[in-house]
């Protein structure tokens, strides 16, 4: 399915469209990915910011940030403050 790419959350809350193709997909299986995936690994898709547009009201896109990894640096998790479902 070529771009673009469109899809929302579970509730609505935030919507997404992305104008190009992914700059690299990998799939993470490190204790935050797995427990985030509800299994064994998350696959990621990664894109330019200048080609993803995000539709949300204020204050509906909520961040977690790990300082427990194992390369050491901070990783962001966003996710819809509505129904929890990761951005």
């Amino acid at each position: 399915m070529p771009a673009p790419y469109s899809g929302q959350c579970l509730c609505g809350g935030v919507a997404l469209t992305v104008k190009s193709e992914p700059v690299t997909v990998l799939s993470c299986f490190c204790v935050h990915c797995s427990k985030g995936a509800g299994g064994c690994n998350q696959l990621i898709a990664k894109f330019a910011t200048k080609d993803v547009e995000i539709q949300a009201e204020p204050g509906q896109i909520s961040e977690y940030t790990f300082t427990d990894t194992s390369s050491g640096s901070p990783k962001e998790k966003a996710f819809c403050k509505t129904c929890g479902v990761p951005l």
